[in-house]
């Protein structure tokens, strides 16, 4: 049993950014190269891209930041459920028959169902509600990414069993300031490795997604940083800061100048806090949860 039953750590009512994690079962290589067996699952990492991106274009949930490393990932969300009110009854069924056409009869193979089958399920509003929550859930997006990776993986290898440790540990970011610290672990965690020489040169990570699409008004599937949410209408800035900023930010803690302050942050997320942010907002969630102090980390 968890320390913090993840309920009490994810609103999924109310739109938040949320650092979730999750490892190999036994924290084994089962993404990259085994150093004990010398089995190499690097391509591995792309399905994780592939899968990331195809998640993003269903789900109503902001992906900032991610890396996929050899044995666990990292992934920055913010869900919207403020995005998700807005879908019709028929868009919210559109989006859920192309996450699970196999298990929404009849499956035609069509990116919707046909109308007769439409015209049935709209007429069971609490089909369509439940729908619609859960497409803007942080648990059944991270279930839908583990699970497709988790079967894919097993079906390569011919064996059955668990792939990961558990479902997934998630922090909640309680500001700002927390969400960019959080960003700039993430994307150092491959430099960090020695899995580049050169910073952002990492093609499995959200740096170097950013990096090869900086100018652009949209970094591929990702959210957009403040540079260009003038650009783009309705569009909520995942970061406050434009990318050129953060990426000198991350930049400055890859530096010999900013290590230690990096090392002091890389200690602090690897602690397993239950919340990032300024010692307020990690006062104001304890008490919220019924609780006089939580693990926190205080940025």
């Amino acid at each position: 049993m968890p320390a913090n039953a993840r309920s009490n750590i994810i609103d999924e009512g109310t739109s938040g950014y949320y650092h979730c994690i999750n490892r190999c079962v036994r924290r084994a290589f089962l993404c990259g190269k085994d150093p004990y067996t010398g089995e190499n699952f690097d391509h591995r990492k792309s399905w994780f891209t592939e899968k990331i991106q195809n998640l993003s274009e269903i789900f109503l949930i902001d992906i900032g930041n991610y890396v996929i490393m050899s044995n666990h990932y990292h992934i920055n969300l913010r869900n919207r459920p403020d995005l998700v009110a807005k879908l019709s009854d028929r868009e919210v069924l559109i989006r859920w028959w192309k996450l699970f056409p196999g298990k929404m009869k009849p499956n035609t193979g069509e990116d919707k169902p046909p109308e007769y089958v439409f015209n049935k399920w709209l007429e069971n509003s609490e089909f369509i509600e439940e729908r619609r929550r859960r497409l803007s859930s942080i648990s059944w997006f991270m279930r839908c990414l583990n699970e497709s990776i988790a079967r894919r993986a097993n079906r390569e290898d011919k064996v059955t069993g668990r792939f990961w440790q558990g479902r997934f540990y998630s922090q909640v970011l309680l500001d700002q300031e927390a969400v960019v610290q959080a960003a700039a672990y993430i994307d150092l965690n491959p430099f960090r490795a020695g899995l580049e020489e050169k910073l952002g040169t990492y093609q499995h990570s959200s740096l170097f997604e950013r990096m090869k699409n900086i100018g652009r008004n949209r970094p591929g599937f990702l959210s957009t940083f403040s540079a260009v949410a003038t650009v783009l209408a309705d569009e909520t800035p995942f970061l406050l800061l434009d990318e050129k900023e953060y990426i000198d930010l991350v930049y400055f803690y890859a530096s010999k100048q900013g290590r230690e302050q990096y090392r002091a942050l890389e200690k602090g997320f690897q602690g397993s806090p239950t919340a990032v942010g300024s010692r307020e907002k990690l006062q104001t969630l304890a008490e919220k949860m019924g609780k006089s102090r939580i693990k926190g980390l205080c940025v």
